[in-house]
């Protein structure tokens, strides 16, 4: 790094980690504004209007969120507050930079028609085992943890549909939801259940025990789940985020956004309350929906 900076760092005794991060932040903000001016800047020539064309850019043109670019705020601040200290600029130009506000809302971090977009690779992958699959579309239909513990016995078929009565627990309540599937989707669980049927157990999604004197299966626990969940991430890199938690979140705000259903058919729908629904959407999304104040 010219300047100097880097021997500053290391004489103040950052991390390596440290330093490849400030240098890296300093090496893009160069970067972008050669890109985006006609012609090359001196440091010293550079304007806060410069530093604030590089945030604008980072944030509108790909999408990087409000923290980082603090983050990157705080890098350039010490970036030129070193040049100043050393005499290589006259006037510091963050100087009038401030950190941007962050809002309490968060958007959620699955886009969820994304995930419908990468359904039919991930089914038909040869690679990826029924198991994920299977996980997978559940994970599509808001499915919780304790929801993946599908029995065969509430498992039904109509005609080239399949449909599963779910146990949906809470604190407050127990319930049976009932889900339909179809198309592909339909013919995955199928073969899955196919497969579970020569198994001594009662759970669709299972594993299989260490026994070496006989073959034992019982019901995929957490672990086995999230395995399999890291295992589809390694296969798509585009689910980096995905979990069953961020995955329902998206399907709620899918359904209520994208679909229109209302509070309580939502709720209806996912054996929720609906205030627990409407909490969701508003942590994800401050102009979503606000409930009718009570009279007093």
């Amino acid at each position: 790094m010219p300047f100097g900076f880097t021997k500053f760092l290391e004489d103040h005794n950052n991390s390596i980690e440290t330093i490849t991060t400030y240098n890296s932040t300093v090496n893009d903000f160069f970067s972008v504004l050669d890109y985006l001016l006609p012609s090359e800047l001196e440091v010293f020539e550079i304007q806060a209007r410069h530093i604030k064309m590089y945030l604008d850019y980072i944030e509108k043109s790909r999408g990087t969120s409000i923290s980082t670019i603090n983050r990157n705020i705080t890098i350039l601040k010490k970036f030129f507050d070193y040049l100043w200290e050393s005499n290589q600029i006259s006037i510091d130009p963050m100087s009038k930079i401030r950190r941007k506000k962050e809002s309490k809302y968060k958007e959620s971090k699955l886009d969820y028609q994304l995930l419908i977009n990468l359904k039919t690779d991930i089914l038909n992958n040869s690679n990826i085992d029924l198991l994920s699959k299977v996980i997978y579309i559940f994970a599509l239909r808001g499915f919780t943890q304790s929801e993946m513990r599908v029995k065969k016995d509430d498992i039904y078929f109509l005609d080239d549909k399949v449909i599963i009565n779910v146990l949906s627990e809470t604190q407050y309540q127990s319930e049976i939801r009932t889900i339909m599937f179809d198309g592909e989707d339909a013919e995955i669980i199928y073969q899955l259940y196919l497969n579970a049927s020569f198994k001594a157990t009662p759970y669709l999604l299972t594993r299989r025990l260490q026994n070496k004197d006989v073959e034992i299966h019982e019901y995929a626990e957490k672990k086995k789940i999230k395995d399999k969940i890291k295992e589809l991430k390694e296969h798509v890199s585009a689910l980096e985020h995905f979990n069953l938690i961020e995955s329902r979140k998206a399907y709620i705000i899918h359904l209520y956004k994208e679909l229109s259903f209302s509070i309580n058919q939502i709720g209806y729908l996912m054996c929720r309350r609906p205030k627990s629904i409407i909490q969701l959407i508003n942590k994800h999304d401050p102009f979503g929906y606000y409930p009718v104040k009570k009279k007093r």
